[in-house]
């Protein structure tokens, strides 16, 4: 089943998977002897890939590109429009199935929580796209934390900031000044460890 996407009415057309066409229709351009009539005709447009793996694709409207993300062009123009403060989610974790039976509405929170784990599982993601390290990785000396309200002891500030969800350098900031928290807790070096 195809729609017409909004905004590009008349230009470009969408199917429930994600396929984009581009309909036929005549274009005024300029060319090299002055305005002529260009026709265009009906063709399925191919996708890229952001570096993250998400297809994107560029659609033309009187002469201004824009980039589109397909699972949200498949969102907005199947499911509904998003709400402010929420995400698309893939439900398979494929990001290449955009069909809109894959797609849903989550909170960031939520879409957090659920890759959180996932990224456990499999190993943080390196600097570099694709690049899979152990979250224990650190090139310094090592230090273990331990979270002074709960007690819990991490083997370093990496591992500690990764269990509770924030950056190294919050926690690394709580640990050199005691009147900084990072998240609700305050964290302590402890000294025999090495």
């Amino acid at each position: 089943m195809w729609k017409q996407i909004k905004g590009y009415e008349g230009f470009y057309e969408i199917n429930e998977n994600g396929k984009i066409k581009s309909l036929e229709r005549s274009e005024q351009t300029r060319g090299r002897f002055g305005m002529m009539t260009r026709h265009r005709k009906e063709m399925i447009l191919s996708q890229n890939l952001t570096p993250n793996g998400y297809c994107i694709i560029e659609l033309n409207k009187n002469k201004v590109s824009r980039r589109h993300l397909i699972h949200r062009l498949v969102y907005d123009n199947f499911i509904g429009d998003l709400i402010k403060g929420k995400l698309i989610h893939h439900k398979d974790e494929n990001k290449k199935n955009n069909h809109y039976f894959n797609l849903e509405q989550i909170s960031f929170i939520t879409h957090n929580n659920i890759h959180k784990h996932e990224a456990w599982n499999k190993g943080l993601k390196g600097f570099r796209i694709g690049e899979k390290r152990d979250p224990n990785w650190y090139n310094g000396v090592r230090k273990k934390v331990k979270c002074v309200e709960t007690g819990e002891v991490f083997d370093s500030v990496n591992l500690a900031a990764f269990a509770v969800g924030l950056k190294a350098n919050s926690i690394s900031r709580a640990l050199h000044n005691n009147k900084y928290r990072a998240g609700k807790y305050h964290y302590e070096i402890i000294k025999d460890a090495m």
